[in-house]
């Protein structure tokens, strides 16, 4: 309440401080009051009441060094840490995108206005307007020595002594001090005349808009468009920077990119203020943000439409440590849904790279993620070394460019050391051992071929156990025991408490490690006879090598003799084998002769039957195949009758996939292929097609193909002779009963059929595939641009020149080829077709592979000529023909009972050979 009271007596004597009563004077009128204030409560109150009726433009006004000339809005301060390329070197780049960004320009006002005021002790320009309230000193010496300091009036006007009075408003300061000293050399003679400006005069200006703190100001005349932003605190966020108005009137608006100032230091329109100018900020335009691995992601404002590369470019481009392969924008599209694109940037120097110049949209979101974390050429050395660390990874590198007697500290453990790897496609690691010592000593049988993220580990003497072999299965201790020299297989098991009654002596299983030529540590499985190893025979009882891995089967108890198991895949032996009593998932492994090289271990299956009234249900059972041999319970599970393993191919193996491709191309040969390549790339790749190239003869072939060929040949021959045995046997029972020649006619048409099956047999598919080549600039992306398989081959021949006509004609021959010639033309050039020519069955084999015939499509025909792009009408005997094609007639088979039938047989042997993918000569 006593500070009510105060404030209120403060209050009804602060006229009394206008009028010029001290602190001292208003604290003993408050006495008199009957209010007892100190002067010093006085000055505050007084402080506070002015502050309390003063305008924004009154507040704008007082003089206030320390302080901004407009109380602002404090910005957010950004938090004190490591900037990009601080992060970038030290390490600690996030591997993510932040989406944390600021909107750009913006904290420049944040700061103290006091740092961007006006400086009003500068020289004046010559350009200087003159206006009421400036003041200016002359200076006289010569024959006048004088010093006079004026100021201009409120009518724009000065008085000189003895000169008068002068109108200089809206002058130059240039123009000022040639006026002046015209004046005075009226009245005065030689002397000389400097003028210096004094306190200049303010000016009032509007700041409205999306300004922070928006209002009227007054600045010294000195004051420029960014003075003034800086005066109201600059901008909001919903500002825009980049289309700032400068209103004055009778001229046209003059436009401030704030851009060109913060980015470039440039104020070509940061004009100087005058009396009355407004200065505008309109809402902010269409923005972009960039995140992620630029030098200044923030969010950009957009002055006019930009493309990626600009918008990169405005965020100081991307940093070293960006991945340009995948550069994201994620955008709002048609106000309804967020969608996301993906740019492939790596072709970046290019000016004319599409995606570069892919337009951004208002509201885009432009992350440029970092390269991966993990370097890819690198190895890492541990241990007992002088320098662990990551060392380079070099083409062809090997444990010896890397080990040497300065590598490791002392009572280094020479007898063992490792490699611990990771094993693609799962990465998973595996620990490969090797013998320093032997490395020392220049031994390329323990030089490994290094891999990257190999880590070499070395130990002290006594950190790592000896070299060491491990026996499994069934013996009375297995486990892991301690190589010594010569040791040999017999004294392992004996190491091993010898053999168990069930132990299976006629084969068991030693699997072991080596370096291949390549440097590439392997495994591989060798077995062994057990009882002509327990006699000493050299050839069984091995030297043992360090880590071999000894597995002794248990005799097969042939209980379930009717019962089989199945293995198929990436085995030595796929087959089906009898199941036993205890049999497990390894035990089938081991009688199919192991896995091959490129079998996925980490997850095989096994489709196992399950016989139910309602029917069979099958479960599928995933089988970590590592785990399995290694004994795990949970892998190596005991099999039932009719189970199925599948051993897959590790997914990546197609990496070694090749393809051959020989004949008229520039660079024949083998070639590695990837999956997914296609026919047009590896011709590319072979330097495309020679001038001689035939490309209608074109022959590729398929193993695949090959093999389902083949297998429906097989089919289609057991069937037929299934077919053929029990006619031969109904015809010759009713034989019995008829006549010599009926009996002579029957023997001729099972000869007949006999010859006809063995023909057959003796046929080899070869797996050809029809493609029809063109130039490649047509080929490529054609129906026929296949992709390729493994074991893939393409031949190009030579054009032949020759068309062959074989069969029932006068004088089978190849003939030279005509261009536009046809069948009916060929035919006649061979003599012409023979009696006994059934000219219903004739048909041509094309140079591509493919088969056309009369009954195709009936006697008329409209056929697209390849060679002249053209459409033909006619009968088959019209088709054009191609070198290198073949016109087949077949014999007419319809004179006798036995002939007939060894017609149908051939119709049908010809009908199956060409759905196989043959062609016999029959």
């Amino acid at each position: 309440m006593h500070q009510i009271l105060i404030a209120l007596v403060i209050s009804l004597l602060f006229s009394a401080s206008e009028s010029g009563q001290d602190a001292q004077a208003i604290a003993e009128a408050a006495k008199a009051q009957g209010v007892e204030v100190t002067p010093d409560q006085v000055k505050q109150a007084l402080e506070s009441q002015r502050s309390a009726q003063q305008t924004p433009t009154e507040q704008a006004q007082q003089p206030q060094p320390e302080q901004p000339t407009q109380p602002v809005q404090p910005a957010p301060q950004p938090s004190p840490g490591l900037s990009t390329i601080e992060q970038l070197l030290s390490g600690r780049m996030p591997s993510d995108v932040s989406k944390d960004l600021r909107q750009f320009g913006y904290d420049v006002f944040a700061r103290s206005v006091s740092t961007f005021a006006p400086i009003t002790n500068v020289p004046v320009g010559p350009d200087y307007i003159i206006g009421p309230g400036d003041s200016f000193t002359i200076t006289m010496w010569g024959r006048q020595n004088d010093q006079i300091t004026v100021t201009v009036d409120r009518d724009g006007k000065i008085a000189l002594p003895q000169v008068g009075v002068l109108n200089v408003a809206g002058m130059t300061f240039s123009k000022l001090q040639e006026y002046v000293d015209s004046e005075l050399r009226r009245k005065f003679q030689d002397f000389k005349m400097h003028i210096t400006m004094g306190r200049l005069r303010t000016i009032t200006v509007y700041v409205v808009g999306e300004a922070v703190a928006p209002g009227s100001y007054t600045l010294s005349a000195l004051s420029t468009v960014i003075n003034a932003l800086f005066a109201a605190g600059g901008p909001t966020k919903n500002g825009t920077l980049r289309r700032i108005r400068l209103l004055r009137t009778g001229q046209e608006p003059v436009v401030l990119d704030l851009y060109d100032f913060l980015l470039g230091g440039q104020r070509q329109n940061d004009v100087r203020l005058a009396e009355g100018d407004t200065i505008h900020i309109p809402l902010i335009g269409p923005v972009v943000g960039v995140a992620g691995n630029v030098k200044r992601p923030a969010i950009y404002e957009m002055s006019e439409p930009m493309t990626l590369k600009q918008v990169l470019d405005l965020a100081g481009g991307v940093t070293y440590a960006g991945w340009l392969q995948h550069v994201q924008v994620e955008r709002v599209e048609a106000h309804s849904r967020r969608i996301v694109v993906d740019f492939d940037l790596s072709g970046a120097t290019e000016p004319d790279n599409p995606q570069l110049n892919t337009p951004i949209q208002d509201g885009d979101l432009v992350k440029v993620y970092p390269v991966a974390d993990l370097e890819q050429n690198v190895i890492y050395l541990e241990g007992h070394v002088v320098r662990p660390g990551k060392y380079q990874l070099k083409p062809g590198m090997r444990l010896s460019d890397v080990l040497d007697y300065e590598t490791f500290l002392p009572q280094v453990n020479l007898e063992y050391a490792e490699v611990q790897r990771l094993v693609p496609p799962d990465m998973h690691p595996i620990v490969i051992p090797f013998n320093l010592g032997k490395i020392l000593k220049g031994d390329h049988s323990e030089d490994l071929r290094l891999e990257r993220f190999d880590r070499i580990r070395l130990y002290r003497w006594d950190q790592k156990g000896k070299r060491s072999v491990v026996i499994n299965g069934m013996v009375y201790q297995p486990g892991e025991y301690r190589l010594v020299e010569g040791m040999r297989l017999k004294e392992l098991i004996d190491a091993a408490g010898g053999l168990q009654k069930d132990a299976y002596l006629q084969r068991a299983v030693l699997t072991r490690r080596y370096i291949d030529p390549n440097g590439v540590m392997q495994t591989r499985q060798e077995y062994v006879d057990l009882s002509k190893a327990m006699e000493g025979d050299p050839n069984n009882d091995i030297v043992l090598q360090d880590y071999d891995e000894l597995r002794v089967l248990r005799v097969p108890r042939w209980a379930f003799h009717d019962k089989v198991v199945t293995v198929s895949g990436l085995v030595q032996d796929p087959n089906s084998y009898p199941l036993y009593e205890g049999m497990r998932v390894s035990d089938l492994i081991i009688w199919a002769g192991g896995l091959q090289k490129d079998a996925y271990v980490k997850q095989a299956e096994l489709v196992r039957y399950h016989r139910m009234q309602e029917g069979v249900r099958t479960e599928k059972i995933e089988i970590d195949l590592e785990r399995a041999m290694a004994g795990d319970p949970q892998h190596d599970i005991e099999l039932q009758d009719t189970d199925h393993l599948v051993v897959r191919p590790i997914p990546d193996s197609q990496l070694r996939m090749s393809a051959r491709i020989s004949g008229q191309v520039r660079f024949p040969g083998t070639y590695p292929i990837r999956k997914g390549e296609r026919i047009s790339s590896l011709i590319e790749r072979a330097g495309g097609f020679t001038d001689k190239a035939y490309l209608k003869g074109a022959i590729f072939t398929r193993r695949s193909a090959m093999a389902v060929q083949q297998e429906r040949l097989d089919q289609m021959i057991r069937q037929l002779e299934q077919s053929l045995l029990a006619t031969a046997s109904g015809e010759a029972a009713a034989a019995v009963a008829s006549d010599a020649e009926a009996v002579q006619a029957q023997q001729l048409t099972v000869a007949a059929r006999k010859e006809l099956l063995n023909k057959l047999r003796a046929a080899k598919v070869d797996g050809r595939v029809v493609v029809r080549l063109e130039p490649l600039d047509r080929f490529v992306g054609s129906s026929y641009d296949i992709e390729l398989e493994d074991g893939d081959e393409l031949v190009i021949p030579q054009q032949p020149g020759i068309v062959s006509v074989i069969g029932e004609v006068f004088n089978p021959t190849s003939l030279l080829y005509e261009p536009g010639q046809t069948v009916g033309y060929y035919l006649n050039k061979a003599g012409g077709l023979t009696k006994d020519a059934d000219r219903s069955e004739v048909y041509v084999i094309k140079a591509d592979g493919s088969v056309i015939s009369m009954a195709q499509s009936g006697s008329q025909r409209i056929a697209w000529d390849g060679e002249n792009r053209m459409w033909r009408f006619g009968s088959f005997m019209s088709v054009p023909l191609d070198p290198g094609d073949t016109i087949i007639v077949p014999r007419k088979l319809d004179k006798i009972p036995w002939i007939r039938t060894t017609k149908d047989i051939t119709q049908i042997l010809f009908q199956i050979a060409v759905a196989a993918g043959v062609v016999l000569a029959i």
